[in-house]
């Protein structure tokens, strides 16, 4: 609606889902995790620098003058002015205390939360990323901090304002597509708070995908290789997608639909069957591992919910359902090399993520080879380490076990 459609689409990514080639303005240095620049996704590069003017100006001085400035752009929405006045504050840092830049993102921030009214919250956001576009005045540690100022505090704020997490997602979520902040920089900073991750960022999206639309949002998570697991555990996944429409960013999660029907024991022609009035993606890679941690989930429930570890139950035997063996058999049989990699690669995620114990993950392989749904090739290349998946610090370990069981010299 109104602005913030203008916004996302005419920010860092194209309404076709595509990086907008738009440089940045006369004299900013290089976009946050933009493709193409020097700067890994996720960093920040060092922003230009700024007029700082009058910095010994007093705390209650300056929080007065942006408090004007904010609501007389509210009424009168000029750029033009916003910007003058800030011409006249210490954006860099003053002495004993915080920047101009920081305060203002702080006020506007806390403004979206408190405020009911959408029209309000859409405008504060405009104002913010409008500060950022034009000469940078506004740049991307000032939201990180002053985001923070209010994520800190967001659950006690939930108390006097039920929509928090909603409304603050209707600044998150610009702020993440105008590379103001990054995904992984807000997951960082949710972990050292209590917040809720998982609502915190299904709103978010969810408000990315309604002011942006489903290609621009799914462009933006392939861009920074971000995944579902990596903030909402396998248990749950489907319920938080459907709370929150997600489903045309992370259709992979549908296959947790099919889970009943393998505690049913349904054969496979039903889950064929189920998988097409479903139109569930049968060719996609995030798909079949989706699918590879519900039947492992499935397994482990089944057995009384063991996730192994010292003092734990073992891992289950079979350590996946029939019905989702016999299925991920017809979908990576006859699959290419690479994608018979991805079953390999999400059973080493399930058994990280729920720290089962490590000959878990041979346990499984042998399993998967036996029943055809990858080939010994496969396994050699996942043993060669080409992938994400050695970034797990646990690898050298798996894989010695998976040698021994392979009988690999």
């Amino acid at each position: 609606p109104g602005g913030m459609v203008r916004m996302a689409t005419v920010g860092g990514y194209t309404p076709d889902g595509q990086p907008r080639s738009r440089g940045p303005s006369p004299g900013a240095g290089p976009r946050m995790g933009r493709p193409g620049t020097a700067t890994p996704p996720g960093e920040m590069a060092p922003p230009p620098p700024r007029p700082n003017a009058n910095t010994d100006m007093a705390e209650d001085v300056l929080k007065r003058k942006l408090k004007v400035l904010v609501d007389e752009f509210l009424v009168n929405k000029n750029l033009t002015e916003a910007l003058q006045c800030t011409e006249e504050l210490p954006m860099e840092s003053r002495a004993g205390g915080s920047g101009a830049g920081v305060e203002l993102v702080t006020l506007v921030v806390g403004l979206v939360i408190d405020s009911a009214k959408a029209d309000v919250r859409r405008t504060l956001v405009q104002l913010t990323v409008d500060l950022f576009r034009h000469q940078q005045r506004i740049n991307q540690r000032d939201v990180q901090a002053g985001c923070r100022e209010q994520l800190e505090f967001l659950n006690d704020v939930v108390i006097d304002v039920p929509n928090a997490y909603r409304n603050v997602a209707e600044a998150l979520g610009p702020f993440l597509l105008e590379n103001l902040l990054s995904l992984y920089w807000l997951l960082n900073v949710c972990k050292g708070f209590e917040v809720d991750i998982s609502k915190l960022l299904g709103s978010t999206l969810q408000f990315m995908v309604e002011c942006a639309g489903p290609g621009v949002a799914c462009n933006y998570f392939k861009i920074h290789k971000f995944a579902v697991d990596s903030f909402m555990p396998v248990k749950g996944r489907l319920e938080t997608v459907d709370r929150y429409q997600l489903g045309p960013v992370f259709p992979a999660v549908k296959a947790h639909g099919l889970q009943t029907l393998f505690r049913e024991g349904a054969p496979l022609g039903a889950l064929q069957q189920a998988m097409d009035d479903q139109q569930l993606p049968r060719q996609s890679i995030d798909f079949v591992q989706e699918l590879v941690m519900v039947g492992l989930q499935e397994a482990v429930d089944a057995a009384g919910g063991g996730v192994g570890g010292e003092g734990q139950p073992p891992a289950p035997s079979p350590p996946l359902p029939a019905g989702a063996t016999a299925l991920l058999n017809d979908l990576c049989a006859k699959a290419p090399l690479p994608a018979q990699l991805a079953p390999l690669i999400a059973i080493q995620a399930f058994r990280s993520n729920t720290n089962m114990p490590i000959d878990f993950v041979p346990q499984v392989f042998v399993h998967c080879l036996d029943n055809k749904i990858v080939s010994v090739a496969a396994v050699q290349e996942w043993a060669q380490g080409r992938g994400l998946h050695t970034n797990d610090p646990s690898f050298p370990q798996i894989l010695d076990a998976v040698r021994v069981v392979m009988r690999w010299k």
